[in-house]
């Protein structure tokens, strides 16, 4: 298998409803998995998508411009026990 140069990996909070999702709705395949880690690695046609679980996150949003101008909005997901410790700072 030759691998994208960029393959997006997303934390999610539940790994089998993401699997079964994405295998049995969207028809991606199960390239790899690491069920001790949660983890899969699926692809569909030239798409590729790598997912972890992580029960306690939580989802972050800001902007950046980049050099051309364009407004690029990024949702990055933290974890809660990060967040909670910036909160408590």
């Amino acid at each position: 298998m030759k691998f994208n140069s960029l393959i997006p990996e997303l934390t999610v909070t539940d790994i089998e409803r993401t699997k079964e999702f994405y295998v049995n709705v969207l028809n991606f395949v199960v390239e790899y998995e690491r069920p001790e880690d949660k983890f899969i690695f699926l692809s569909l046609e030239e798409n590729q998508m790598m997912f972890e679980q992580d029960e306690e996150i939580i989802q972050k949003e800001f902007f950046v411009q980049d050099p051309d101008g364009y407004l690029l909005d990024l949702q990055i997901d933290r974890y809660k026990r990060i967040f909670d410790d910036e909160k408590n700072s």
